[in-house]
């Protein structure tokens, strides 16, 4: 292990990374790249069906509802993790001479450690945001959902408005997941670059494998 952080590039390995960060999250997924098998696709043709059934069969609000206080609930346990996460790292690094020590390879001590913990902080709390609005689309889609039909309001249009809520809801949750697992790979950049590639690479693929694997025997 030595031997390949001193041979290698450690920008090369950033980069690299970094790359299969951006090619999992914003490209393979996000674009339709694996088509009608992408996991996005799917979940938007499962919410829009899911609504669709809600609004035509009479006395489904209570399953309505409890569906949307679980998808509320889940993203609230990632939120409160997150702020947690936050507290957390903030008191580690209150003595920040004492943290970098422990925590910071020897090398760079003076440039890096600063860089490395924020942008691990950076990435929780925008995995907290994505959580805390996924939390406010959710509760959107409660209200049209609990609107009466015979308001006068378009089936259609209603409908229409439901769904792109709920969809937004869910790639807002969706994106807050992917954010929150990149910071383990951004917290095992503390102990050099060459973990933060592994670590990367790994997600990546293992986020790849486990949704084209769910979909896979569905599709």
């Amino acid at each position: 292990m030595e031997f390949i952080q001193q041979n290698l590039n450690p920008e090369l390995l950033f980069v690299t990374g970094t790359g299969c960060a951006l090619l999992l999250y914003y490209w393979l997924f996000d674009h339709n790249y694996l088509g009608v098998q992408a996991m996005r696709s799917f979940n938007q043709q499962s919410r829009a069906r899911w609504v669709d059934a809600i609004l035509k069969q009479p006395g489904s609000e209570i399953l309505a509802v409890q569906v949307l206080r679980n998808s509320i609930m889940t993203a609230t346990v990632m939120a409160s993790t997150c702020v947690l996460l936050v507290i957390a790292l903030m008191s580690l690094i209150s003595d920040t001479d004492k943290f970098a020590s422990h925590w910071i390879d020897a090398g760079t001590l003076q440039s890096m450690w600063k860089i490395k913990v924020g942008s691990l902080l950076l990435t929780i709390f925008v995995a907290f945001w994505h959580f805390a609005q996924a939390i406010r689309f959710y509760g959107h889609t409660g209200y049209l959902l609990g609107m009466s039909r015979q308001s006068g309001e378009d089936t259609h249009s209603l409908t229409g408005n439901t769904v792109s809520l709920l969809n937004t809801a869910g790639h807002l949750f969706s994106f807050g997941n992917r954010y929150f697992f990149f910071s383990l790979a951004l917290s095992l950049w503390w102990f050099g670059l060459i973990y933060f590639l592994i670590g990367t690479v790994s997600l990546t693929w293992m986020g790849w494998w486990l949704d084209r694997r769910a979909l896979s025997s569905t599709v």
